[in-house]
């Protein structure tokens, strides 16, 4: 029995796998690469003025913006560009679709908003699609636009001279 109870070589393992050491020094050299990047970036961020942000992509777009990109994918069919109810699928409607312009002032927002969400007579309910805020937003893109048609008001001409005012007419010079 003596010789049936060998003893099994003791392998040794070592505690870190023979590739670790390269790739620690590969971590390394990579965070001092990106340090010395950063130190050299340093005084380009710290000349930044904060307020700097032309360029830089914003988080969300403005209400008017986003409100013409809903306008554009939910109403301008029927209700067309400008919203004057020209829209390509207003033709095909029974019913003359409203001209909305001049029509969506602060006061009117809260029906307006109810009336885009709850839909009346030929228009669609849009509650499935739409929430209040992206209605919100679609009226301050409206506004908006009639702030951006508005004819800037032409100067009142000015009154013809009268034989009083005017000493030529008389003859006299």
């Amino acid at each position: 029995n003596a010789g049936l109870s060998r003893r099994r070589p003791r392998v040794r393992v070592p505690s870190t796998p023979p590739f670790a050491a390269p790739a620690k020094q590969l971590v390394s050299r990579a965070l001092c690469h990106l340090g010395s990047s950063l130190f050299r970036l340093l005084p380009l961020l710290l000349l930044t003025p904060l307020g700097a942000s032309a360029g830089v992509p914003r988080k969300r777009a403005p209400d008017h913006e986003r409100g013409q990109e809903i306008w554009e994918r939910s109403c301008w069919q029927c209700h067309g560009q400008e919203g004057r109810g020209d829209g390509p699928a207003a033709a095909a409607l029974t019913r003359d679709v409203p001209d909305l312009r001049g029509q969506v002032g602060p006061d009117r927002q809260q029906e307006l908003v109810d009336l885009i969400l709850s839909g009346k007579g030929m228009m669609p309910a849009f509650s499935e699609e739409l929430n209040r805020t992206d209605v919100r937003k679609i009226l301050v893109y409206l506004r908006r636009l009639e702030r951006e048609e508005e004819p800037e008001t032409p100067a009142a001409p000015e009154a013809p001279a009268t034989k009083d005012e005017n000493p030529k007419a008389d003859g006299a010079e």
